[in-house]
């Protein structure tokens, strides 16, 4: 008999498929595949246990429930609620305080010195920092381009622009997440909404940014991919130098 997990309010949400331990161990195997992070994992798990959908996350939880593990599209009424689109860009004084306090703990700093140089996303600069292979970093002039090829769902990053050494850390998002919180720090994805917005006041082109940072959909990469891999590492000196004379 499948195993039934009971929400918080004691009540089961009747419109939700029952489930079993080895459903959940098979989701969170499925999961891991997608290259999802731990702490995303965790929270997704504690969601179909719960049979919680109170929340976005939740929702996609589930919905990533229906179509790994059942087998099935997901119903209407598991879908995500529109949100307002954050516009908010931090100010290059809140990025340089926001650096300066990280200074308290070096290796918070150098998740936020790859956040500002590369533009990626917190996951992908964790994984690169967690998972760090120096043969696939490469010198190119006065910056480094290290090999990512990383993707989730449509996903899709194959570089991180640097421009500091990088050095292998152990570090996950919760711990960031308390950094954010304890020293009031810009959080991460705003540091990247930061990034996109100084290259374009640089000059660089839309299409080059989205590369850089892993936004580019896969119809025009796999057509445009040597020019525009080209055309980025010619960019992206604008943004490395630009960032040098700040960072002095």
């Amino acid at each position: 008999m499948n195993e039934v997990r009971i929400s918080e309010s004691g009540k089961t949400n009747s419109k939700l498929p029952e489930f079993s331990a080895s459903d959940l161990m098979k989701f969170e195997i499925l999961l891991r595949q997608k290259n999802i992070s731990g702490d995303t994992i965790k929270q997704y798990i504690n969601c179909i246990k719960k049979k919680k959908t109170n929340s976005n996350n939740c929702i996609k939880a589930w919905r990533n429930f229906y179509k790994l593990v059942l087998n099935q599209e997901p119903p209407d009424f598991l879908k995500t609620k529109k949100t307002k689109p954050d516009l908010k860009v931090p100010t290059l004084d809140e990025i340089v305080r926001t650096l300066a306090a990280a200074k308290q703990y070096p290796i918070i700093y150098n998740v936020y010195r790859l956040l500002l140089e590369s533009g990626a996303r917190e996951i992908e600069v964790l994984g690169a920092l967690n998972n760090y292979d120096p043969a696939n970093d490469k010198k190119e002039g006065d910056f480094y381009i290290y090999v990512l090829n990383w993707q989730r769902g449509q996903k899709k990053i194959f570089y991180l622009f640097h421009i500091s050494p990088i050095q292998k850390l152990n570090l996950s998002k919760s711990q960031i997440d308390k950094a954010v919180k304890k020293l009031k720090l810009v959080p991460p994805k705003y540091i990247r909404k930061f990034v996109a917005t100084r290259m374009a006041e640089l000059g660089i082109p839309s299409e080059i940014i989205d590369f850089i940072q892993g936004r580019t959909p896969s119809s025009i990469l796999s057509k445009h991919y040597l020019n525009l891999f080209a055309l980025s590492k010619e960019n992206y000196k604008k943004y490395a130098e630009w960032l040098k004379n700040v960072l002095q």
